[in-house]
């Protein structure tokens, strides 16, 4: 800032400082006060700044109030909100008046943050807490659904008394008693319960059930032969008598043979087993019979299951003709069926061979044929399949190297005739297709390949697109053989038209679509001509023997810039000295002249 005096200063409204070489204004400086509105109503204005405000020499008045007139600074609980005459705010907190102390212990339902000694109150296992909210009862009680566990080796050293029913549900395990359980009720839910010591029942019990195996040491008293409602549940059968003694054992007697007793030693067959006789057999049908039991007093008959196929066993010989009548269903045949006549199957209806598993066998010593109505359409000789339904069916296909013959006839495609192969979805063929001359796109018969000997035609839409000849003199890929307006075109990745041929126009066009595309011509020396957005540069590489050269009608050097000596020539193919960059030729005396041997400079 240049230099002033500083009652010329504080005279000034405002001085700018100003960068000098980028001659950006770094700030304004007002050296004297600045009010920004007036006290009166109608001219009060606002400071508004979008960057920071800076107040190095302080901030005085009242910064309690809003624009309104309210505070924005507001006190809460036991604190105190004060400005002092300079305008700073003094904030207070309040001691005494019956407020708590902070620092107690206090337990509290939910953490406040606010006292560092609170505790949270939580219920804990067995433990049901409920709160009443604000001014309410936060009360606490057992939690009968969440049994407390007692740890191992928990004693209790004296009796332990339940005022009401004891319940344990849920998977107990080693669960002892060293003691005795008293009371006028016990229950037990458990799939296993062990006892390690007695267990004394007196009184009445109803409904005792064992489920596994019950042992008596030392045996057992009283009558065991009748059940609750006084009827006995051993009840003697045939032969067989009952009897208890004093003790309240029971004997079972048999009266033994005689009296129509049959032999129990007997190999008898019965209907099913019975368990009380020692050589019976029971009666079962194998496959092909059947077993109907009419019950007790009637008839067991047996029977052949018609559902059932007869099995013949290996080496059955039959010495006349087998026939099948009526309807014949999965009729199985493991074996071979040989005959010496002509027929072996023949049937007057449709007749169907299946095989429900593996597979089905044809083997014929000289080929197999599969005829309708005695024309062979499916012929299977050695090593060759002949498909023979179309037109000019043999039996022989052309060439004895063919595995698969297909026959049909040429041009035979939309007409009437059968000689056409078709094959459904997509074709996959791992090794040569032969093709005899055309191969043509479906539905669009004048857009094809054809092949003839040593040529090849791409035709699209009835045109010759593309030709490859070999002609023994001269090979040739021809585009547009036909001579017709058929466009060449060659397109790059940001050009369409990067090489363009209009056979309408009879016209070349290199980069038509003039965009952002190079192009080069090479020779032995490296690049000799590029175009590009730079323009068209002669040998852009600098290479010695790229020269540049442009014949007329009767000079053959008309222009000439030789490479390798740095000189430029018109008329001429040497410039003699070294140091001459441009050499014009020309002869003395020639002006007013038909000699062309002066050069005008305009």
């Amino acid at each position: 800032m240049p230099s002033e005096k500083k009652k010329d200063l504080e005279k000034s409204d405002f001085i700018v400082l100003q960068k000098k070489l980028t001659e950006k204004i770094d700030r304004i400086i007002s050296p004297n006060k600045l009010q920004i509105g007036l006290d009166s109503e109608g001219f009060k204005s606002d400071l508004i700044t979008k960057g920071v405000l800076i107040a190095s020499g302080g901030i005085t008045g009242s910064l309690t109030s809003l624009k309104d007139g309210t505070d924005y600074i507001q006190g809460g609980d036991n604190i105190i909100i004060t400005t002092g005459s300079t305008g700073f705010i003094h904030i207070s907190a309040q001691t005494g008046g019956g407020n708590a102390d902070r620092e107690a212990q206090y337990v509290v339902m939910a953490a406040t943050a606010s006292m560092t000694n609170e505790r949270v109150l939580a219920a804990g296992s067995g433990i049901a807490m409920t709160d009443a909210g604000a001014g309410g009862n936060v009360t606490l009680a057992i939690n009968y659904n969440d049994i407390p566990s007692l740890v191992s080796g928990t004693d209790f050293t004296a009796g332990v008394k339940f005022s009401s029913n004891l319940h344990i549900s849920g998977n107990v395990s080693s669960f002892v008693l060293t003691g005795a359980i008293k009371g006028p009720k016990f229950h037990v839910s458990a799939s296993s319960t062990l006892f390690d010591s007695r267990v004394h029942f007196s009184g009445t019990i109803s409904e005792f059930i064992a489920t596994g195996t019950a042992k008596f040491n030392s045996g057992l008293s009283g009558s065991l032969t009748a059940l609750t409602d006084g009827t006995p549940y051993l009840v003697a059968g045939d032969n067989v008598t009952l009897s208890t003694g004093s003790s309240g054992a029971i004997t079972i007697n048999s009266t033994g043979g005689g009296s129509g007793g049959a032999d129990k030693g007997a190999t008898y067959v019965v209907i099913s087993a019975t368990g009380s006789l020692a050589n019976e057999r029971v009666l079962k049908a194998d496959s092909g019979l059947t077993i109907s039991d009419g019950g007790a007093g009637n008839e067991v008959t047996l029977a052949i299951n018609t559902n059932v196929v007869a099995q013949i066993v290996s080496g059955t010989t039959f010495e006349d003709n087998v026939h099948f009548s009526g309807s014949i269903s999965d009729f199985a045949l493991t074996g071979t069926i040989k005959n010496s006549a002509s027929k072996v199957i023949e049937s007057s209806v449709a007749t169907e061979i299946e095989t429900k598993a593996g597979a089905l066998t044809l083997d014929g010593a000289a080929g197999i044929d599969l005829q309708y109505s005695g024309t062979t359409y499916i012929a299977l000789n050695t090593g060759s399949v002949y498909i023979l339904s179309g037109g000019g069916a043999t039996s022989t296909p052309p060439g004895v190297d063919a595995a698969f013959f297909v026959s049909g006839s040429i041009g035979g495609k939309d007409s009437t005739t059968k000689g056409v192969t078709e094959f459904g979805g997509d074709t996959v063929i791992s090794g040569n297709i032969h093709a005899s001359q055309y191969i043509y796109h479906e539905g669009d018969s004048d857009t094809y390949i054809r092949f003839t000997d040593d040529n090849v035609y791409f035709a699209a839409g009835g045109r010759d697109m593309i030709f490859l000849k070999e002609d023994g003199t001269q090979d040739a890929v021809i585009i547009n053989d036909g001579g017709v307006d058929v466009d060449f075109r060659v397109e790059s990745t940001s050009e369409t038209q990067a090489l363009f041929v209009d056979a309408n126009a009879n016209v070349f066009h290199v980069n038509r679509g003039e965009s952002n595309f190079d192009t080069k011509i090479h020779n032995t020396n490296d690049v000799a001509i590029s175009v590009g957005s730079a323009g068209v540069i002669f040998n852009e590489d600098g290479h010695a023997t790229n020269d540049f050269r442009v014949e007329s009608d009767n000079q053959t050097h008309a222009v000439f810039v030789d490479a390798g000596s740095d000189q430029v020539m018109l008329g001429a193919n040497s410039a003699g000295g070294g140091d001459t960059y441009l050499f014009i030729s020309g002869s003395i005396g020639a002006k007013d002249s038909t000699t062309k041997g002066i050069a005008v400079f305009g």
